[in-house]
């Protein structure tokens, strides 16, 4: 996994299907569209810890904090993993019958996530992202609003994160606990052990944040292919289910 810095928010299909490096490895597809789902709970954990405002829907504020956060921290290789996350949701959409949309869920729908996110990473650095705007067929008139949007939602996150929310550079940390809880689904354990990534993205968290309450990572078999944050246990749990999914989701793009 590419290490991450730490936090300040600040194509053609080629791009975004790569081979895994062995069996035994999570691809860059899997492991993208960890990422970016593990930033997401962050996310929720950071507004609930912080009692931070928010104006209109949290899973759309959340979305916005995986997507920037990325940005910064992943520098060239943010473009690659935001487009496998979007083109996972896409996928999703396009699985999806018209009938079964479901205009009141607390998420947006996959579609509008998947836009939203390459919105972002174009309105952040057109030129060197116009390639992925490309990709997701964004018309101009769109182009144009997320050239005022994204910066307005990385300006907006910098604020909120200001007082009393990063970590100063003497401020003691507050660790973070990982654990791979046991499971029938031995591979993905094994697989995102190998991978480091959650311990990458907690020592991320940990090196970020004031954390006013200890937090914890936890990869969990949970009976569906999901991720969470507990704000009763100050948990961040990714299911193993869902990496799963993500693989299944992989081949079927591939096969198209």
């Amino acid at each position: 996994m590419r290490r991450v810095k730490g936090s300040s928010v600040g194509a053609a299909a080629w791009i975004f299907l790569s081979a895994p490096v062995s069996a035994q490895d999570l691809t860059p597809f899997v492991e993208a569209n960890a990422i970016h789902t593990l930033f997401h709970e962050i996310g929720h954990a950071v507004i609930d810890q912080f009692q931070l405002p928010v104006i209109g829907q949290e899973e759309d504020a959340a979305d916005s904090f995986a997507t920037l956060e990325i940005i910064n921290a992943f520098e060239d290789d943010a473009k690659p993993i935001l487009i496998d996350v979007a083109s996972a949701w896409l996928h999703l959409d396009a699985k999806t019958d018209r009938e079964d949309l479901d205009f009141f869920d607390e998420h947006d729908l996959d579609a509008q996530r998947a836009y939203r996110t390459i919105c972002h990473l174009y309105g952040i650095d057109p030129d060197a992202n116009a390639d992925a705007a490309e990709w997701a067929d964004l018309p101009d008139e769109t182009l144009d609003t997320c050239t005022d949007t994204a910066p307005l939602a990385q300006d907006s996150w910098e604020m909120l994160l200001q007082s009393g929310v990063l970590l100063g550079n003497d401020e003691p940390q507050t660790p973070i606990d990982v654990s791979y809880e046991e499971t029938s689904l031995t591979q993905w354990r094994s697989q995102l052990m190998d991978s480091g990534l959650m311990d990458d993205l907690a020592i991320y968290a940990q090196t970020s944040f004031a954390w006013p309450n200890p937090v914890r990572f936890v990869a969990s078999e949970c009976g569906e292919a999901n991720a969470f944050y507990d704000p009763q246990t100050v948990t961040v749990t990714l299911c193993y289910e869902i990496l799963d999914d993500w693989a299944i989701a992989e081949v079927e793009i591939l096969s198209q």
